[in-house]
């Protein structure tokens, strides 16, 4: 009985935030997985289909946006990250991507305009400051590539540091408010039958 209240219950909060949830970040992680194991076909339909239930996955663009690049169609992934930017103006993966495209097409001005707005949004972001490097090394400024190197470096190890702590810290936010509806119709019913939880 209490598998079914809180199956019902799950069924109501993805309803009640407008998708399922559960599935589409279960499937945004697999693809990503797919991805790094490059296996670039395979993430690109499940993408592709995360992005027909749910159009506004400005994370599933973004990375369209990076096979896009990884294939060489530089315009067709520069399309994909002003479209992710347009959905969240402050996803700082998709700002450091269409900088390094923008490098990509030498188009040093852009990149660097894109690399600091990046930097602004997020300091601690460590691949900025890495592709950031990059385009200073490539232009022998080696005083700003190894600043950027040994920023790039204390950002990665902060980063490393904030992944080691226990999941449960770093929840999403609608994940903590499905956990939330649950909890409170969970509490009503116990109320309503006489029983604390």
């Amino acid at each position: 009985m209490k598998y079914n209240v809180i199956k019902c219950l799950i069924s109501l909060a993805n309803s009640a935030t407008g998708g399922d949830v559960l599935n589409i970040s279960e499937s945004y992680q697999e693809a990503c997985r797919l991805l790094k194991q490059n296996r670039k076909e395979a993430s690109k339909k499940i993408f592709e289909s995360i992005l027909a239930e749910k159009p506004g996955h400005f994370e599933s663009i973004n990375k369209l946006g990076t096979i896009y690049a990884i294939q060489g169609e530089l315009d067709d992934a520069k399309n994909m990250y002003l479209k992710a930017l347009e959905i969240n103006p402050d996803y700082v993966p998709a700002l450091c991507n269409l900088a390094n495209i923008y490098n990509q097409n030498g188009d040093f001005e852009n990149a660097l305009k894109y690399y600091s707005i990046s930097i602004e949004k997020d300091s601690k972001y460590p691949m900025t400051y890495y592709n950031l490097s990059v385009l200073y090394k490539s232009h022998k400024d080696y005083d700003n590539y190894l600043k950027c190197i040994n920023q790039y470096k204390k950002s990665l190890k902060n980063q490393i540091d904030q992944e080691d702590k226990p999941k449960i810290l770093k929840g999403r936010s609608r994940t903590l408010i499905i956990a939330a509806i649950i909890f409170i119709v969970m509490f009503i019913f116990s109320i309503i039958r006489g029983r604390y939880i």
